[in-house]
C-alpha cells in the first residue's frame, strides 16, 4: 500500500479522485501482478506478496478496493538477477524505475537498491497509473531489513527471518502466489492483533509493527 511518496496507508473509500484498485481496475491489476510474479519466477527471483496486497488477499480474497497500488517483497541476494528481470518487464510493456538507498543505515547500504517501481505503460514512454512497488529486503543475522519513505518520512523496518526464509503459496484469482511463511502471523506483526478488522487509515511511519525505532536494533519476536 504505497502513496506516491512511499507511505503505506489503508485508505477509506472517500479517496474517490485517486486511482484505486476497485472493481474497475482490479482485473487489470491482478493481470499485472500475475505477469510480474511470472517474470520474477522465470528469472530466479524470490518474491512474496506483502503489505496491503497481502492483507487484502488473505483477509478478503481481493485487492483492497481503497488501495492505490500493489506491494511485493523481493530480496537483496537476488540483486544480480534484477537486470534480466527488468529487461523482460520492459519488453513486456512495463516501465521500471529503481530507487536507491540514500543513506547507510546498517545493514542497509547507501547506493544499493531500495525498491523497484513498476508501472503499466499508457502510451509511448508515458507511464500509467497502475503501480507495483517491490521492496528489496536484506537478511542480516536473524531478521530481514528494508526501508520505506523519503528523507522526510523515512522508516527502517525488520521482521524475523522465519517469515521469509521459507515461503508459502496461496491461491488468489485462480493463480498461486508466494507469501511469507505464516502469513496470518506476519499480518498480525505488521498490522496488530486486530488486522482482520478494516481500518480506514494506517500510517506506515507510525503504525507498522515492523518499525525499528531510531537507534534500535531489535525486531518483534
Amino acid at each position: 500500500m504505497q502513496t506516491s511518496g512511499g507511505g503505506q496507508f489503508e485508505r477509506g473509500a472517500d479517496m474517490a479522485t485517486r486511482f484505486l484498485l476497485d472493481e474497475r481496475n482490479a482485473p487489470a491489476a491482478v493481470r499485472m501482478l500475475t505477469e510480474v510474479a511470472g517474470v520474477f519466477a522465470r528469472q530466479g527471483i524470490r518474491y512474496a506478496l506483502t503489505a496491503g496486497t497481502l492483507l487484502g488477499v488473505v483477509r478478503e480474497g481481493r485487492l483492497l478496493p481503497w488501495d492505490s497500488d500493489m506491494d511485493l517483497s523481493i530480496f537483496a541476494q537476488d540483486a544480480p538477477r534484477f537486470g534480466a528481470a527488468i529487461r523482460e518487464l520492459e519488453a513486456s510493456g512495463y516501465i521500471v524505475r529503481l530507487r536507491m538507498h540514500s543513506r547507510t543505515d546498517h545493514p542497509l547500504v547507501k547506493g544499493t537498491v531500495r525498491i523497484l517501481k513498476i508501472w503499466n505503460r499508457r502510451w509511448g514512454m508515458f507511464r500509467g497509473r497502475m503501480l507495483l512497488d517491490c521492496f528489496v529486503k536484506i537478511r542480516y543475522e536473524d531478521a530481514y531489513y528494508w526501508a520505506v519513505g523519503g528523507e522526510k518520512e523515512y522508516a527502517k523496518k525488520a521482521v524475523p527471518a522465519r517469515f521469509y526464509d521459507r515461503l508459502e503459496s496461496i491461491e488468489f484469482s485462480g493463480k498461486r502466489f508466494l507469501v511469507p511463511s505464516d502469513p496470518r502471523g506476519y499480518l498480525a506483526l505488521r498490522y496488530g492483533p486486530d488486522w482482520q478488522t478494516p481500518r480506514k487509515q494506517w500510517n506506515y511511519a507510525k503504525d507498522d509493527g515492523a518499525i525499528i525505532p531510531a537507534g534500535g536494533k531489535s525486531v518483534a519476536p
